[in-house]
């Protein structure tokens, strides 16, 4: 079947075609609590999820298909048996990982367009749901039926949750990783990706019998759950307090609209948007506004962190790694259990010629100091364990204020990637420029001290301490190029 192509010209008046007209898109996103005490636009909202999941599997615009341009497990059951013209529209998410907030709002856009035409509501809009504020499943969300004699299921449910966050509990304790505060984008995104964002995928989806974590927890099956799409409207809604702060991101049209993102529309268009009406820099969005931009400009008072001991001491050894980079010790590969640990790596001799040749320098003058965690692998999920925050040359024993210590975070759920031959993805790789804590804490002497501190939810077994993540190569590269 040939399908037309709806191109998003620009977020001023935008409209769309489809089947009943010009759609308008002014209404603004709601909060889930304001959005939920009205019943007219939370009934629409329900019958518009109840007709997409009613759909077969090999509808454009249907439940199963609609998940899968998120992603697909590679074993799922009932891939195999679609058209192959279908796969054209899986696993568009994380082809670029620089592309997260735009590919995602173009995403909730294409959505939120089928969910106006489905449920003959042309205002209606995706509400957010502010973890922050309410830590707790949206009560929309949680009953499996809607009536005493279980006949009418919530079409909003999803059985594969964790049990106890159905029933009513936090899906999180609330905490800022001050992403909200860093001035440079992509330290924002790195920040709210390794924190918050997995954090609540994680939390939401639980984990279960075999250290393994169920639909929203996965890459590849979190879109399946109706609440991803709440979720993401928040992160959307976050960037959009953080552009408020007078911040900018960065021009990503020549790679996002190079890469032809596709998504279908009930009456056999596509929605192909481009980067500029997407508004990235736009307080106001595809021409709306968000209930609130609400944020946690101002952190919580930190938590007090124990580093884990030294268990796993690395000489000197260095290495080119092309680029003028060179790496301060040899391949050292890490299973990080999940009460995490602490790496001690030594440095070359200040004298040390690998060094001078590669720098033109001493090791102390080196321009860019980077903790690179290469090839990073998800082993198995503890219960309780979201995730790590990574640290540089934290003191032993509690620390009160870990906060300048700490260069990162890492999110189990983006370690969740599991595509096949059809979209090979390689093991996450995470560089963290520490060139500013390296001189504040007089510079490169004789070691430093990688440090993986676990971050757990609610009702977590922090007993279990089975390999949670291994790290195929934890490397110090220096160079004298400019910063990252």
């Amino acid at each position: 079947m040939k399908r037309r192509t709806f191109v998003a010209l620009g977020a001023a008046g935008l409209t769309m075609a489809v089947s009943g007209g010009a759609r308008a898109q002014t209404a603004p996103r709601e909060d889930i609590q304001t959005f939920s005490r009205d019943p007219v636009k939370v009934a629409a909202l329900r019958l518009a999820f109840e007709k997409l999941g009613a759909r077969s599997p090999d509808q454009l615009v249907g439940w199963f298909n609609y998940a899968a341009i998120h992603g697909v497990p590679s074993n799922d059951p009932i891939a195999p048996t679609l058209p192959v013209s279908m796969r054209t529209y899986w696993r568009q998410c994380h082809r670029d990982e620089g592309q997260f907030f735009i590919w995602h709002r173009a995403y909730l856009a294409a959505l939120e367009r089928n969910l106006q035409t489905l449920s003959g509501m042309t205002g209606l809009r995706l509400p957010y749901w502010d973890w922050y504020k309410d830590p707790t499943l949206p009560t929309i969300f949680r009953g499996e039926f809607l009536d005493a004699a279980r006949t009418r299921r919530n079409p909003l449910y999803d059985p594969r949750r964790d049990a106890a966050v159905q029933a009513g509990q936090p899906v999180w304790t609330p905490a800022s990783s001050g992403a909200i505060d860093q001035p440079g984008f992509r330290e924002f995104q790195a920040d709210l990706g390794g924190s918050e964002h997995g954090d609540i995928h994680v939390g939401v989806g639980g984990w279960n019998e075999q250290g393994g974590l169920p639909d929203m927890g996965r890459v590849p099956t979190a879109a399946r759950d109706p609440i991803f799409w709440l979720h993401h409207c928040n992160i959307d809604r976050l960037l959009t307090a953080w552009i408020s702060r007078g911040r900018a991101a960065p021009d990503q049209s020549a790679a996002f609209d190079a890469a032809g993102y596709k998504f279908p529309l009930e009456g056999g268009a596509d929605f192909t948007p481009k980067a500029a009406a997407l508004d990235m820099n736009s307080r106001t969005p595809l021409g709306q506004a968000y209930e609130s931009l609400d944020a946690p400009f101002v952190a919580p008072p930190p938590r007090p962190v124990t580093r884990p001991p030294v268990t796993r001491r690395v000489g000197a050894g260095a290495r080119s790694m092309g680029r003028g980079a060179l790496a301060l010790n040899p391949p050292t590969s890490v299973a990080v259990p999940a009460q995490g640990l602490s790496v001690e790596i030594a440095l070359p001799a200040a004298g040390d010629r690998r060094v001078r040749d590669a720098l033109n320098a001493p090791l102390a003058r080196a321009t860019s100091v980077v903790v690179v965690l290469d090839n990073v692998t998800l082993e198995q999920s503890p219960k309780g364990l979201t995730g790590y925050d990574v640290f540089l040359n934290l003191p032993g024993g509690s620390t009160a204020n870990p906060a300048p210590y700490k260069i990162g975070a890492i999110s189990l759920f983006n370690l969740t990637m599991d595509h096949d031959h059809e979209a090979p993805m390689a093991a996450p790789v995470y560089r963290f420029q520490v060139v500013r804590q390296v001189r504040a804490r007089g510079g490169l002497t004789s070691s430093l001290i990688v440090t993986l501190v676990p971050r757990y939810g609610p009702r977590a077994d922090t007993a279990a301490n089975p390999p949670s993540i291994r790290v195929g190569d934890l490397r110090v590269e220096v160079s004298a190029n400019p910063v990252e």
